[in-house]
């Protein structure tokens, strides 16, 4: 078939039509990760959802509570963008851990999105993302990460002390971490040992915003206290002094305190300026298979419909904009005018040789 010179003077053009055309396509679905986690200006939303649609699928791992909180708000997430399967599984920190390096090993990668005080250990085996959302905006800037690899989705704030109102009153209760020095608490008080909430926690605060001479004569004033050592979370050994075993508790959560109160039990607690608080926090994980869905929820968890889930499941919210729910508002730092001190997770790494040795100088004798 003889083709007709003018179709045949076109060809080449249309070829490089078509060649253009399959470039642009291969480009918009090969970005990397880091390309798709970092996107900016107005099509990074059409384009985010357009990726998301053809992945159909994510997957969020970490500690949240997932009846009251990680499923309501995937399932809000759901119902923003329905093409998207959004899945999420509850495991403690070594456990997310672990299950992300043995799909970095096997070259499967499942998870997109992790919530888990193991930042240092992703970092060090290069498998998290560092990423952009629009909706950090809306927080401060001091509570942000400068390398941009986590963001916080809530708060854990601790006090001075959780007291059994049953057996100390307001007005004896301690109202200053110096007021447990004196002789009346001896053998009277408990604390927990884990690294990440219990006294080495406590220890890395009051050497940063006390100094290091202060906070060791405090220590050695302290283990003269005879105070009980607890392995187990502390939320039960709240609840071991809310029975009456302990008269009180060395820097508990708060929002224990508020949801054990909400059920009335006789306990209250004291805080002190600067309020010492744990950021919960999330990353992206860089081998992500989802990123397009995994920034979409970025983003939403980020946002206030998914902070107000965290609200109503008793957490404190890490947006500025939303409290806290009617019970958690007595230990909101900035709602009682007192500033937070935030001990995060690359402090305690960098801090934890030396908390330690205190902790063992004065505690284990």
């Amino acid at each position: 078939m003889t083709v007709p010179r003018f179709v045949s003077r076109l060809l080449p053009a249309i070829g490089l039509i078509a060649v253009f055309a399959l470039a642009d396509m291969g480009g918009a679905f090969a970005r990397t990760v880091a390309e798709i986690a970092n996107l900016t200006g107005p099509d990074r939303q059409k384009i985010l959802e357009e990726g998301a649609k053809k992945e159909g699928a994510l997957l969020w791992i970490g500690g949240l509570n997932q009846k009251r909180a990680r499923r309501p708000i995937l399932k809000a997430f759901m119902k923003k963008y329905p093409y998207i399967e959004a899945k999420g599984i509850r495991t403690g920190s070594r456990k997310a851990l672990q299950r992300v390096l043995a799909e970095h090993r096997a070259k499967t990668p499942r998870v997109d999105v992790i919530n888990a005080n193991v930042v240092i250990d992703l970092k060090n085996a290069g498998l998290v993302q560092a990423f952009r959302s629009p909706a950090l905006a809306a927080y401060p800037e001091k509570e942000k990460d400068p390398n941009r690899i986590w963001a916080t989705m809530r708060y854990s704030y601790h006090g001075v002390a959780a007291y059994n109102t049953d057996m100390v009153s307001a007005a004896e209760a301690p109202k200053t971490f110096e007021d447990l020095l004196d002789p009346k608490w001896k053998g009277k008080m408990v604390w927990g040992e884990n690294a990440e909430t219990g006294a080495r926690f406590l220890i890395t605060y009051l050497r940063k915003t006390w100094g290091e001479a202060k906070t060791l004569d405090f220590l050695k004033k302290l283990s003269k206290q005879k105070v009980v050592t607890r392995t187990s979370s502390i939320r039960n050994i709240l609840d071991l002094v809310v029975a009456g075993e302990h008269h009180i508790m060395i820097s508990p959560a708060l929002h224990h305190v508020g949801g054990a109160r909400k059920k009335g039990a006789p306990i209250q607690a004291s805080m002190v300026n600067p309020v010492l608080a744990r950021n919960g926090y999330f990353m992206l994980m860089k081998t992500a298979p989802n990123p397009y869905a995994a920034m979409l929820l970025i983003d939403f968890i980020l946002g206030e419909e998914a902070q107000k889930i965290l609200k109503k499941a008793r957490y404190f919210p890490a947006h500025p904009k939303v409290s806290p729910a009617k019970q958690m508002r007595p230990y909101q730092p900035s709602l009682k005018g007192l500033e937070q001190f935030t001990v995060n997770a690359e402090m305690m790494h960098a801090e934890a040789k030396k908390s330690d040795e205190l902790y063992r100088k004065y505690f284990f004798k």
